[in-house]
């Protein structure tokens, strides 16, 4: 940093000491990285993420992140920034799902930046676009009347109590699916769930 006066140089120290001691100093020279550096390590920690969820996130890097902010240095990029983008996106007809998964990787690539202290705060945090609401699917849920006319429908017993289980017994259908006789025992009046489909 160069200075027009002495006084100018002591306040800029005055303040870059007060933050030091605070631990809120921001790191300028790694700050003047382009994003697209920090991208590796973020893309590294989401190992452990299902294939098809990484796939998204790279996705979301690769055609709607990196060609707008991969060359910006990290302490470049402002909320207003995040705003317009978000816009665009929106303008654009991209679906809530993508946008939303979209602003989501950049926000995890900005936190490893903001954590480094490269920047002071998270841009995606202070933005001010809201994100179009999701399309609700109505569905329907059936009265216990309507359930027993349902249970009472099916030719097979087997099938009606597995109806009034999912009705009534609280599993996840996948738990339903997978179970078998043996996780009943009717003596107890006990059900097991041991998997999932």
């Amino acid at each position: 940093q160069t200075f027009t006066t002495k006084g100018a140089a002591e306040r800029w120290l005055a303040v870059k000491q007060t933050e030091l001691d605070a631990g809120t100093a921001v790191d300028e020279k790694a700050g003047n990285r382009p994003l697209r550096e920090w991208w590796p390590g973020y893309w590294r920690s989401t190992q452990s993420r299902k294939p098809r969820t990484r796939a998204g996130y790279e996705t979301a890097w690769r055609l709607r992140i990196e060609p707008r902010f991969g060359q910006m240095p990290g302490r470049r990029i402002k909320p207003s920034h995040v705003d317009d983008w978000v816009a665009d996106m929106i303008e654009q007809g991209l679906s809530v799902s993508k946008i939303t998964e979209s602003l989501g990787v950049l926000r995890r690539v900005l936190d490893r930046v903001a954590r480094d202290r490269a920047i002071a705060t998270n841009p995606c945090s202070l933005r001010a676009v809201s994100l179009p609401k999701r399309f609700q699917t109505e569905r329907p849920v059936l009265s216990p009347a309507e359930v027993e006319t349902l249970a009472q429908a099916i030719p097979h017993e087997s099938d009606c109590v597995l109806i009034r289980l999912m009705a009534f017994g609280g599993l996840r259908i996948n738990e339903c699916f997978a179970l078998q006789w043996p996780d009943i025992d009717l003596e107890r009046k006990t059900l097991t769930v041991r998997q999932s489909v």
